[in-house]
């Protein structure tokens, strides 16, 4: 190989900063990529333990709600042959009433 052809063929490369790719990929610090991983992972557990903490919280909520039909089915009767709607309880007052006592809707 000749010094002329040498020359021609470096001209026929890129100008470093046209280059797409890294000249010296050796170089690449490695510990960053290994925080970067790191950080990752810690991301998809804090997504992951987000994601259950919201699954509790739908469940928590859940049982309420549950728990709150069960009570109002049990202090709200309607009388099916007179269609009188009977309240065991006042829920502004928490006073409880007695059964006897009806309210006509």
């Amino acid at each position: 190989m000749t010094n002329e052809n040498s020359f021609t063929r470096r001209i026929s490369l890129p100008l470093p900063h046209q280059r797409n790719d890294p000249p010296n990929a050796p170089m690449i610090n490695r510990s960053q990529v290994r925080i970067t991983l790191t950080e990752h992972q810690r991301q998809r557990d804090q997504e992951t333990a987000t994601a259950e903490e919201r699954e509790k919280q739908l469940n928590q909520q859940r049982r309420s709600l549950m728990a709150a039909t069960e009570e109002v089915e049990h202090l709200h009767r309607i009388d099916s042959s007179t269609g009188k709607h009977q309240f065991l309880c006042d829920v502004s007052s928490k006073k409880v009433f007695e059964p006897q006592k009806s309210i006509q809707k």
